[in-house]
């Protein structure tokens, strides 16, 4: 296998599965106005899937301290509204597995072993590169250019809690898809 054929199919796969959860926001939500569109990642990369966040699902919440209403406006996966949609991302799920997979079988032969030990480093390069290149698809099909979008949505990887590693990856990520304002909130929330 080759990590650029399987980086190909994956963010396709990807794409496939965001547009159609982004149909089902403008089908079925059509009321509510989202602020943020993100991919939500299981620790490790180990599964995919969506969060959105309206701004009546936090203002429904009521903060007096502004860091906490910052933390919950720029952590969508904690907030997300939208259910149900997981199952959308079950073949990009399914790829993840099989990247695993042949990860640890030592199948990608652009990707040499290193011998003594598995490089996750790599591995982790490889799907944050995906995320990117997902979400800039993603803006540049201006599938998000609708009135169950605000202008500038937040965009980016989420986890669900995340650890220093990955909190760098939200936020390296954050400030090659957002708006500098997003990305300014990224960093005040993140590195408080």
């Amino acid at each position: 296998m080759l990590l650029r054929e399987l980086k190909n199919h994956l963010i396709d796969l990807l794409y496939d599965a965001c547009v159609q959860d982004i149909n089902y926001i403008k089908t079925e939500l059509s009321q509510d106005i989202f602020f943020a569109y993100t991919i939500y990642c299981d620790s490790g990369f180990v599964s995919f899937g969506s969060a959105a966040c309206t701004r009546k699902s936090i203002e429904n919440i009521f903060f007096e301290d502004k860091q906490a209403y910052l933390r919950a406006e720029t952590f969508s996966s904690e907030l997300n509204y939208v259910k149900n949609t997981w199952q959308l991302f079950s073949s990009v799920n399914e790829k993840v597995d099989q990247i695993f997979n042949a990860f640890y079988a030592n199948e990608i032969v652009d990707l040499p072993e290193i011998p003594g030990s598995l490089d996750f480093k790599r591995l982790y390069d490889f799907f944050i590169s995906i995320v990117e290149d997902l979400i800039k698809k993603i803006k540049d099909s201006k599938i998000l250019f609708n009135i169950n979008f605000e202008n500038d949505v937040l965009l980016g990887l989420q986890f669900g809690d995340p650890d220093e590693t990955e909190v760098n990856f939200i936020l390296d990520i954050s400030e090659k898809v957002n708006s500098p304002a997003w990305h300014k909130k990224m960093l005040k929330a993140y590195n408080p």
